[in-house]
């Protein structure tokens, strides 16, 4: 995939879930050490692309007055969550793990 859609996929997010003024505030974005991890929560992205998606939320966060920080993420912390609240992995729950993991402080 290539920076457009990186920078196209960025802007739908941003747009649904980003104040237009973050003055003051701190964006954290999701990172992921391996392709496979970032498969196994975004089965079509790869850790690079999902990169390129986060300097682009990154730079629409810095016009709008954020910083930004970034947290890895591994299924491990995914499957224990699931084990402690007795949640069924599924794909819907992955995502819904990993969305919210991105968080502004």
């Amino acid at each position: 995939m290539a920076w457009t859609d990186a920078k196209a996929i960025a802007e739908r997010w941003a747009q649904d879930r980003l104040p237009e003024d973050m003055s003051g505030k701190r964006l954290e974005l999701v990172n992921f050490d391996s392709d496979e991890d970032a498969r196994f929560f975004y089965p079509k992205r790869t850790a690079e692309f999902q990169r390129m998606i986060n300097s682009a939320i990154a730079r629409i966060a810095r016009k709008r007055k954020a910083r930004t920080s970034y947290v890895l993420i591994s299924p491990n912390e995914y499957w224990d969550i699931c084990e402690k609240e007795g949640l069924n992995d599924s794909q819907e729950e992955r995502l819904s793990f990993v969305e919210a993991c991105h968080r502004i402080r």
